[in-house]
């Protein structure tokens, strides 16, 4: 697990030390053992007290801080879903071409504008109000995960809140705009030049596919994830399973 550290948690570091080495010559006192141990117990408080800080600031960036292909399998793990889809990898396309993506598109015009008026700017900001929204107000979080991916496309944490903005789309029913969500994944740059990154949005973009051409075939293709049999599920990861295979092949036929 990586630890990521916040420039916040530094500067209270730097303050807490700068205090206790003024205090310590203010004081001026003898040096005893009884005063080596209060320092080493006022440094250990203070470490403690960073640490706990640190935490809590990180914590709502990344809640469970697994691997990536952790994540993006067990991002529907509630919903019984491994990623996959019969449909070849669409042509990457540049960020430029990638259509913006509005979540409210049925929503009336003023409550949209009244929701990106809302809206914040910072990175931290938009995240805890997507995780907060996204139970009782979905769109709200969809809103805000998407001005965050517009805002910030290079930060480390994408992968993460791409893998979480498509699983609410999928709660919504929305699996046009979730497959629309894996071709601006896959156009960003930290996400094409990671090898293994890449090949798990696109199988997750194919297994995708698969769901919503058979749920458009039986008549319900805005069924809410959640509610797609696991029949279909296991049948969308069984072709996702050997459209993948086939594609390994034909990229080693190409090497040859």
């Amino acid at each position: 697990m990586q630890m990521q550290i916040r420039i916040s948690a530094i500067v209270l570091a730097l303050f807490m030390s700068i205090g206790l080495v003024v205090g310590s010559i203010l004081l001026r006192p003898a040096l005893t053992q009884t005063l080596y141990i209060k320092f080493v117990a006022l440094i250990a408080g203070a470490g403690l007290l960073v640490t706990a800080y640190n935490h809590l600031l990180t914590r709502r960036r990344s809640p469970v801080e697994p691997s990536f292909q952790e994540s993006a399998l067990a991002a529907d793990s509630s919903d019984m879903y491994t990623a996959a889809s019969v449909d070849a990898v669409p042509a990457e396309v540049p960020p430029s071409d990638i259509p913006v993506l509005h979540p409210t598109e049925d929503v009336p015009e003023e409550q949209v504008v009244m929701t990106e008026e809302l809206l914040p700017d910072d990175l931290d900001d938009l995240l805890d109000m997507a995780f907060e929204a996204a139970e009782e107000d979905p769109l709200h979080a969809v809103a805000a995960y998407q001005r965050a991916l517009e805002r910030y496309p290079n930060d480390s944490y994408m992968p993460y809140l791409i893998i979480e903005l498509s699983t609410l789309y999928k709660r919504l029913g929305n699996y046009d705009a979730a497959l629309a969500l894996f071709d601006q994944a896959l156009a960003l740059p930290l996400i094409a030049k990671n090898a293994a990154m890449a090949q798990e949005f696109r199988r997750s973009q194919k297994a995708l596919a698969a769901v919503s051409h058979m749920l458009a075939a039986q008549g319900t293709p805005a069924l809410p994830f959640g509610e797609v049999p696991k029949e279909l599920l296991a049948e969308a990861d069984r072709r996702a399973d050997a459209q993948t295979t086939s594609d390994i092949f034909s990229k080693m036929e190409e090497y040859k």
